[in-house]
């Protein structure tokens, strides 16, 4: 479902970017920004430390050139620390929107969510 929205969002020109990763059962901070990394266009060479990564993430997601960015969370499992992975708050940007998907509802309601 996450997949449809993500679609029909670049179909509908909603948003200027939009960005997914998958959680799943086994998070880690490494592979969603991995896949955020990819999906944004970063460098492939800034995939190699887990802190650099949040940093250019967090550039790249703040300084948002103007843009709208779209963040989808696809399968969250339990809670994950958004700082940590280099997403910003949405409140600290308004052109940045975060959608997360779970199964279960603690999980959102620590999330804030």
């Amino acid at each position: 479902m996450a997949n449809e929205i993500a679609n029909e969002v670049k179909v509908e020109k909603l948003f200027d970017e939009v960005a997914i990763a998958i959680a799943s059962q086994d998070l880690g901070v490494t592979k969603i920004q991995d896949q955020l990394v990819d999906m944004l266009g970063l460098k492939t060479e800034e995939k190699t430390n887990k802190i650099v990564r949040a940093g250019r993430l967090r550039e790249r997601l703040g300084g948002g050139r103007g843009k709208n960015i779209l963040i989808i969370l696809d399968d969250v499992w339990e809670d994950i620390e958004l700082e940590t992975i280099g997403i910003l708050s949405a409140s600290d940007d308004s052109r940045l929107k975060i959608l997360l998907t779970s199964c279960f509802e603690d999980v959102c309601s620590n999330m804030e969510a």
